[in-house]
């Protein structure tokens, strides 16, 4: 905007600029500062060129002059023109989403800097209405995932009345967005609704129903992505992973000598990894669906494909609502769905309920659900905390996860029992790792090399080669599942069996099974995240999460025995050959910054949308009604974009709701010292007969106890003739299964806004 206006009247700007208290000459031309412009090449060009050619304080002032001689100019064509407002109406949006209140935005229209309220209303109006546009044409190109999800907001001044006896103060709405397909996904790799519903377990009629094999499916899970047979390599592609993780936790907290080995330690290799490509995403309307009943989730599904234009041509509805024109036909194609487990199950119960139906659109045969995989990462948190943390005698372990884990929140020690959030629970697991490694590579130093601290070998300067020789020791020694079979160390007698050593052999265990999740998630490797649901799946099981356990299971089984030729056909693209799998693995996962490293499960973006639409941009005071929360819901990412514009283009310096990573170097110290303090032993020391007050349970091992004899029971009961048994219906099978066990909505743990990591990433 500056640039144009200096351009179309230069002796102006220059005049203005006397005006204001400069020198002709005294500021350096407009082309050359960091101006108000809408981010093109050739504006970031002559900022490069500013950086290198001007001295720091003459940009400064430039920016500044800059800002005030573009607004003095735009409230002068305001007022000349009232339709020449693009900078009053870009701050009138701004003040709008910032919730300001309506006395301020008229001072700032009667300034001349912002239209007027009612301006103001008409523009979100009409945005909202052309944002619908846009959803339905991304909507109609069919090559989109679509993902929903609960909005519970509670509304304080709701309050039954005589007039309105169902008011009440928490709205249960439903909010949703559209993804673009990526990596090359076309229309005829959707194009297998038929043969998905020729397949389905919950088509009776079908002779190739592909019913759910539980052990099939986890025998399958032992062999995916097998480890390269290498003879050279005495560690297993899970233990490289963990003699990385002992090798990065050295170099970012150990003493300040092994920092320089930093840019060495190289990431493990990767097993299968989504190409970066930056997330294409379109917020669709928020919904007064309730999707805690089967009958929610029915309706918010049929009003998602209105929005987005699709459905079936014939039925009722088979018409656009904004411009009357046929929906576009989804009966033939595929469409994936994106949700928390919850949402997971009300589908599968209503496409159980509607299999009997006619029509491809009325028994949703087109729907392949797709689990979240932010859930299934704070499900696999809670299940660590119910092993280390839950239990009364895990808490009196003086050397155990949660004595640890107190010292590091000494004014959290009760809170983190019960009432963890999964931010808490996130941090606490891998602060604990680090000072449960730490104190190992204290121990093997000792024994290995004499030393009585890490600082005393770092004085000795040891090479990369000493590190990584050690690191490979530890994993294969101090960890439960590589060298360890603590099984074995069951067997010892007591005067030499060493409990404490164990138990920390089993946490280190948990905890690096639970980095390895959190890892292949943030860097996209999706070949990595399969290969550790073989532990996983059992440790939910054991953990009593046994719906996590069966559904995960489920998918896995639907992904690589149901969507076998279809949606993972091979499709030759640019001379290389694709698999068809990519449709639904390679979206799993997305990437919102287009950046190496950040990526993020698709039920993460919609928990950030409604945080966005709960907390930020959803009004304030009296005007947090639900009708603005609906009718703005499609604009919170064009808010984020005015809100990122204004404070580009007027110097100030962006808000952030992330916090930089603290340096927990000396904390990680203390806490050790103090672990230490008057004991002749560690965690990872050994001391024959030494006992612990709670011996933590081989999860794994017990996992699989429950599978195994699940199945027993269940092929017991299809010999026997019991109805359904013997087909594997998941209905008549729920009891034998051990899902009745588990309450209904016990696995959707309440998010807090911190709990979603990395806030200001989504754009």
């Amino acid at each position: 905007m500056a640039v144009g206006m200096y351009r179309r009247a230069p002796q102006l700007w220059s005049l203005l600029q006397c005006l204001l208290g400069y020198a002709p000459g005294e500021l350096p031309p407009v082309e050359a500062a960091l101006i108000l412009d809408e981010e093109d090449s050739d504006a970031q060009y002559w900022a490069d060129s500013a950086s290198s050619g001007v001295d720091a304080e003459r940009a400064r002032r430039a920016k500044h002059a800059n800002i005030k001689i573009t607004t003095i100019l735009s409230i002068l064509t305001q007022s000349r023109d009232p339709r020449c407002n693009a900078l009053q109406s870009t701050l009138g949006v701004f003040f709008h989403s910032c919730n300001a209140p309506e006395r301020l935005v008229k001072v700032m229209t009667k300034v001349g800097i912002s239209i007027s309220v009612a301006s103001v209303r008409r523009a979100v109006l009409s945005m909202s209405d052309k944002t619908g546009d846009k959803i339905e044409s991304f909507g109609r190109s069919l090559l989109v995932s679509y993902a929903f999800d609960n909005l519970d907001i509670l509304m304080k001044a709701l309050v039954p009345t005589v007039d309105d006896p169902h008011a009440r103060g928490m709205l249960h709405l439903a909010s949703g967005t559209l993804l673009r397909l990526d990596h090359g996904v076309t229309l005829e790799d959707l194009r297998c609704a038929d043969i998905l519903w020729d397949r389905s377990e919950h088509n009776v009629r079908s002779p190739n129903r592909r019913l759910f094999d539980p052990i099939a499916t986890m025998d399958l899970l032992y062999t995916i992505h097998a480890d390269s047979q290498d003879q050279d390599r005495v560690l297993s592609r899970q233990g490289r992973f963990r003699s990385w993780v002992f090798q990065r936790t050295l170099v970012e907290h150990g003493p300040a000598f092994f920092s320089q080995y930093t840019s060495f330690i190289v990431e493990p290799d990767s097993v299968e990894k989504i190409p970066v490509t930056k997330l294409e995403q379109v917020p669709i309307r928020a919904m007064d669906h309730n999707l805690s009943t089967v009958a929610g989730n029915l309706a918010a599904i049929h009003e998602i494909y209105q929005q987005a234009g699709v459905g079936d041509p014939q039925a009722a509805h088979g018409r656009s609502r904004r411009t009357g024109e046929p929906v576009v036909d989804i009966s033939r194609y595929a469409v994936l769905w994106n949700g928390d487990m919850g949402t997971f199950e009300r589908v599968l119960s209503a496409i159980r309920r509607r299999s009997v139906e006619n029509t491809p659109y009325d028994r949703l045969q087109s729907m392949v659900f797709v689990m979240g995989l932010f859930h299934f990462k704070m499900a696999a948190a809670d299940a660590i905390w119910r092993f280390l943390v839950t239990p009364d005698a895990a808490r009196r372990d003086e050397l155990g996860f949660y004595k640890i884990a107190a010292k590091l929140r000494p004014n959290d020690s009760n809170h983190i029992i019960s009432n963890a959030k999964f931010r808490e629970q996130h941090e606490l697991i891998h602060d604990v790792g680090v000072i449960l490694r730490l104190d190992a590579w204290r121990t093997e130093v000792a024994r290995r090399f004499g030393h009585a601290s890490l600082d005393e070998w770092a004085a000795t300067q040891p090479s990369l080669h000493d590190i990584q020789e050690v690191a490979d020791y530890l994993v294969l020694n101090y960890v439960e599942g590589e060298g360890v079979d603590l099984f074995e160390r069951h067997l010892q007698p007591p005067s030499a069996r060493d409990q404490v050593r164990d138990n920390t052999a089993r946490t280190h265990n948990y905890l690096l099974h639970y980095d390895e999740v959190a890892y292949s998630m943030d860097v996209g490797d999706i070949g990595r995240w399969e290969t550790v649901l073989s532990v996983w799946i059992p440790l939910f099981r054991a953990a009593g999460k046994h719906k996590y356990g069966t559904r995960t299971l489920r998918f896995i089984h639907s992904l690589y025995m149901v969507y076998h030729e279809r949606l993972r056909q091979h499709v030759l693209i640019d001379w290389v050959w694709h698999d068809g799998r990519y449709t639904i693995r390679y979206n799993i996962l997305v990437n919102p910054t287009g950046k190496p490293g950040a990526f993020r499960a698709v039920d993460w973006v919609v928990e950030f949308l409604n945080m966005l639409i709960k907390f930020v941009y959803g009004g304030d005071s009296s005007n947090y009604t639900k009708e603005r929360i609906i009718l703005e819901s499609v604009l919170v990412l064009i808010y984020r974009g005015v809100h990122k514009t204004v404070e580009r283009n007027f110097g100030i310096t962006p808000a952030t709701t992330a916090h930089s990573s603290p340096n927990m170097k000396e904390t990680f110290r203390t806490v050790l010292e103090a672990i230490l303090q008057g004991r002749d032993a560690g965690p990872n020391d050994y001391r024959g007969g030494c006992k612990s007050l709670y011996e933590i349970p081989d999860a794994i091992s017990a996992g699989d106890a429950i599978m195994d004899a699940e199945a027993t029971k269940a092929r017991r009961a299809g010999e026997s003739g019991q109805p359904g048994a013997a087909d594997g219906e998941l209905e008549e099978a729920e009891g034998l299964l051990g899902e009745d066990a588990e309450p209904e909505v016990e696995d959707e743990p309440e998010l807090m806004f911190d709990d979603l990591v990395g806030l200001e990433e989504l754009l």
